[in-house]
């Protein structure tokens, strides 16, 4: 089970029904449309994790130390039985501006006028050496590196991803959360996403959520959100 401080369940926000058995479908702001499947729960939110004590317990706060921006979070809770695992999504939307400022480690504003964001758009294959080094660098004490990003192609889409370990002792037994991280590029725009949960829960809920972005269906600008 992740572990999370707030352990209430929540009530997730109603979405409208995909086909039966196929799960449901949410717009994820610039992302586009996901299928959540049936059993898992997500909501707009923000949780506090122990992962980043040295932060409050603001995970958000703890990834602001290492990537200066700010997400929009959501909290993933999955049902089996009489027994709750709890996750947390958080989600980045730069601009190739941001997007540069960002990997060498400065404060991003989003404040740019849309001509200078455009400009010298950021090619992310040209970036995941750096990235992946101040990762390696940058994390706080207890977090590892244990897959450094790479790219991986999904139904025509690019994805670079990569895997955050960070290994504690809670109750004299050794506890461990992961962090993996999407980046996917369309156009001047740079998405970046990092599902967190506990490893006990890789292959039962941050693996499903997991293709769950990559199997998005993208929406244009000019295109009708109907679902």
């Amino acid at each position: 089970m992740c572990l999370i401080i707030a352990v209430t369940v929540m009530v997730m926000v109603p979405s409208v029904m995909a086909e039966k058995d196929r799960g449901n479908q949410m717009v994820l702001p610039e992302w586009g449309i996901i299928t959540v499947p049936d059993n898992i729960y997500m909501d707009a939110g923000k949780q506090s994790v122990i992962t980043a004590q040295k932060y409050n317990n603001d995970m958000g706060r703890m990834l602001d130390a290492i990537y200066p921006a700010v997400p929009r979070t959501y909290q993933l809770i999955k049902k089996e039985g009489a027994s709750f695992h709890y996750g947390y999504l958080l989600q980045y939307t730069l601009g190739s501006w941001d997007f540069k400022q960002l990997v060498n480690g400065k404060t991003v504003k989003f404040d740019r006028p849309d001509y200078l964001q455009d400009q010298g758009a950021a090619d992310i294959s040209m970036y995941v050496t750096h990235i992946n080094n101040r990762l390696r660098t940058s994390l706080p004490s207890g977090f590892n590196l244990i897959q450094p990003m790479q790219p991986v192609k999904i139904s025509g889409n690019t994805f670079y991803e990569g895997i955050v370990e960070r290994s504690m002792i809670i109750n004299a037994a050794v506890f461990q959360e992961m962090m993996h991280v999407i980046v996917w590029q369309r156009g001047g725009v740079v998405e970046i996403t990092v599902v967190m949960g506990s490893a006990d829960d890789e292959e039962s809920l941050i693996r499903p959520v997991m293709v769950m972005l990559e199997n998005a269906k993208v929406v244009k600008q000019t295109e009708r959100i109907d679902i």
